[in-house]
């Protein structure tokens, strides 16, 4: 426990490798009990910063009243710069952490709901293959039996999508991204889910500015698909912070 709670702290703090970063959020897109764990120390660091913010303004209080009493004004104004970098600088890097783009993805994103039904047909048989793998959270195994029933030449709309979450949680966000871009450029049935994925892939691969984009788009559309996510994400998006 205290091991994964140490590997937690580096990943919110930004202090693992590139390697160990993304093997942890390999972790994290598999492991619903981890993304809360992180939820949870991540608010729990933001009640500590709010705690910190009070004891610096108490003590910046403090020296206003020292120099209202006649103390000396160079002094004082040196000491309330620097309470006031006391607060900043811890409170720009974790907030600055907080909101960048691979925290704000595990945040906002969860897999698309199982909604296959099965007919018995052979294709069907190859969907039930492919879900029983997406719904076990083996997500590349589940990204290949998409793919092979989607290049089969599949009716169902949905096989596209299931293959692009697969495809970001299994650390091939690049690949989910040129397939759905590619995908609503013929204005399927199914675009807003599409749409709304594609913005999670892009903040899988770090393109913030890019799912804001797409993000802005999506709200004129989305006919309440959504809508409460995509409002929140589209602030935490817009923090001058980030």
């Amino acid at each position: 426990m205290e091991e994964r709670t140490a590997k937690i702290d580096a990943y919110l703090s930004d202090s693992m490798t590139s390697e160990e970063r993304l093997s942890f959020e390999e972790e994290l897109s598999a492991n619903e009990d981890l993304r809360k764990e992180v939820e949870l120390q991540r608010k729990t660091f933001a009640l500590l910063e709010a705690a910190a913010y009070i004891d610096t303004k108490n003590k910046v209080a403090a020296l206003n009243r020292q120099k209202s009493s006649g103390g000396s004004i160079g002094g004082t104004l040196l000491k309330v710069a620097a309470a006031a970098l006391v607060l900043l600088i811890p409170t720009y890097f974790i907030l600055n952490n907080q909101y960048n783009d691979a925290h704000l993805f595990a945040e906002y994103s969860e897999p698309y709901p199982d909604r296959v039904t099965t007919m018995g047909s052979s294709e069907n048989d190859k969907l039930n293959e492919a879900m029983n793998a997406y719904n076990k959270k083996e997500y590349a195994k589940a990204a290949k039996l998409f793919k092979a029933i989607r290049l089969n030449g599949t009716k169902n709309e949905n096989v596209l999508l299931y293959e692009a979450v697969s495809l970001t949680y299994s650390n091939q966000a690049k690949e989910a991204i040129k397939l759905l871009s590619e995908r609503k450029k013929n204005e399927p049935k199914n675009r807003i889910a599409l749409d709304w994925q594609l913005i999670l892939s892009l903040l899988a691969d770090n393109q913030g500015e890019e799912a804001n984009e797409e993000l802005t788009k999506f709200l004129q559309h989305n006919e309440g698909y959504q809508q409460e996510k995509a409002e929140a994400l589209q602030k935490d998006l817009n923090r001058i912070w980030r």
